[in-house]
C-alpha cells in the first residue's frame, strides 16, 4: 500500500442508479452524489475517438483509490476543475483500488463578439 500523502487528490463520488422508463421501457442510468473519495489521479495518455459522429479529445488515467470503498463502472468521478471521470475496469491492489477511467476535455467556444 502507498503512503497516505500519495492520496493527493479528492473525488467527488457520483453513485449510479439504473432504473426503468415507465414510458418507454428503456433503462435509465442516473447519478448522485454521495461523498468524496481521496484518490491518486495518474493520466497515462491522451484520448481521441468519434461519439456520436463527432471527434472527442481527453485523457485515460489510472486512479487509485484508498482502502477498499464500493466502486461501480456505473459511478462517475469529479475533480475539483469539474472534469467527469468515466469508470472502464476496477482492479484490488494493495489495500487500494485501482481504477482505469477516461474523461472528455471540456468544449470552450471561442467565438469573438464584436
Amino acid at each position: 500500500m502507498a503512503g497516505a500523502g500519495i492520496y493527493n487528490t479528492r473525488l467527488r463520488r457520483l453513485v449510479g442508479t439504473r432504473t426503468e422508463d415507465a414510458t418507454t421501457g428503456q433503462e435509465v442510468l442516473t447519478h448522485a452524489g454521495t461523498g468524496y473519495l481521496w484518490c491518486s489521479v495518474e493520466e497515462t495518455n491522451g484520448r481521441r475517438q468519434s461519439e456520436y459522429g463527432a471527434t472527442q479529445t481527453g485523457a485515460d488515467a489510472t486512479i487509485r483509490v484508498r482502502n477498499y470503498p464500493t466502486v461501480t463502472v456505473d459511478d462517475l468521478l469529479e475533480d475539483t476543475d469539474g472534469n467527469i471521470w468515466r469508470i472502464d475496469a476496477i482492479h484490488a491492489g494493495d489495500n487500494e483500488l485501482v481504477l482505469e477511467a477516461f474523461r472528455h476535455d471540456t468544449l470552450v467556444d471561442y467565438s469573438i463578439e464584436d
